[in-house]
């Protein structure tokens, strides 16, 4: 079947495929909302060149319409509902502070298909999905280990919640394998985009020994911070290396355009389900981008490709043991890993890490 056919979708409830009832326009419409600005850079710059992927693709048969700067609060629902009364067929939320108003909109309007980031609520016509960034922090750690003269590499927290913990973790893990000497400082900001704390965060790291900076926070600061201080660096969910030519080794990226472009297929070929997914680099929701390889020595690199070899088959375990936590628990003895519901509730950090321990 063409997947330009506009067709009557498919929704799963209970099980059972359903006939979804709406009937899709010419051109189907897309409205997507993000929290601030789209930006040069950062997370929602990286969901509109998801989005532009989409508009590439399928031309003047999807026109979309983008509404930036809603905050996550009752506002965001107001906004939905006004997507969905302007005839929108498929609405996307990019940040999991939309998921609960989300959901009240997508009871009212059973025709149409809401699509949220990060969260974990569905209904028969609302799906979530999530970037399990923390392979690419894994590989970051590995990378950080080569760069380090101090041995102290530093993390920009954004909020201290599970999915932030994991990267973070991960990124520690991935250092320590290659180097057990290695620590890692942490700074939390307690906000996912504040340039201003985020500059002054990694300031902290730098003048407390750090020369190597990851950050899991949404503006291009660090990235600059590092490059005025000569300061190794990775930049966060876009490819930030045009903001650090000399420092940036590369970016830990979230990709949301074969997501984008399966849904919309899914769509229109009559064969839409409601779901919830989580990918990582095999499934193409992550990867490191704009890596600086002639910074990066030769063993160093030929290890980041192998083990990256290994994430795109789906055998990358950032969380394989044995480790312990920061307080010398042991959390996964060898052979072992952690489970997925640990994973989901982690609100601790691995050995090695130091800095204040929720913001």
């Amino acid at each position: 079947m063409d997947r330009r056919s506009f067709l009557s979708g498919l929704i799963l409830v209970a099980g059972t495929p359903q006939l979804f009832a709406a009937e899709l326009s010419k051109p189907i419409k897309v409205g997507i909302v993000y929290q601030s600005s789209v930006g040069n850079a950062g997370w929602n710059y990286q969901h509109n060149l998801s989005v532009i992927a989409l508009e590439k693709e399928y031309g003047s048969n999807v026109a979309v319409t983008r509404v930036e700067n809603v905050p996550d609060t009752a506002d965001s629902e107001r906004v939905f509902r006004q997507l969905a009364m302007q005839g929108n067929q498929v609405i996307i939320g990019t940040t999991f502070g939309y998921m609960n108003s989300m959901l009240r909109v997508a009871k009212e309007f059973p025709k149409a298909v809401f699509l949220n980031a990060s969260g974990y609520k569905t209904a028969s016509n609302m799906s979530c999905y999530t970037a399990s960034m923390y392979d690419g922090t894994y590989l970051a750690g590995g990378v950080a280990a080569a760069m380090t003269k101090s041995k102290v590499i530093g993390f920009v927290g954004a909020v201290p919640i599970p999915e932030v913990y994991r990267n973070l973790n991960a990124f520690a893990l991935g250092a320590r394998k290659v180097d057990p000497e290695i620590q890692v400082k942490v700074v939390w900001i307690n906000a996912w985009h504040d340039p201003g704390k985020e500059r002054l965060a990694t300031i902290t790291l730098i003048n407390g020994g750090v020369d190597v900076v990851l950050q899991d926070t949404n503006s291009t600061a660090p990235v600059a911070v590092a490059e005025e201080r000569g300061v190794y660096s990775f930049g966060w969910t876009s490819d930030m290396s045009a903001f650090g030519p000399k420092t940036c080794l590369g970016s830990v990226v979230a990709d949301w355009s074969d997501y984008y472009l399966r849904q919309i297929s899914a769509v229109l070929g009559g064969k839409w389900k409601s779901s919830s997914e989580a990918g990582s680099i095999r499934e193409k929701f992550v990867d490191i981008r704009g890596l600086n390889e002639k910074l990066i020595p030769g063993p160093a690199l030929a290890r980041f490709k192998a083990d990256r070899g290994l994430a795109l088959q789906g055998k990358l375990d950032a969380f394989a043991g044995p480790f312990k936590d920061s307080k010398g628990m042991q959390r996964v003895g060898a052979g072992g890993s952690l489970s997925t519901s640990e994973r989901e509730r982690m609100d601790w950090t691995v050995e090695g890490v130091t800095g204040n321990q929720g913001g």
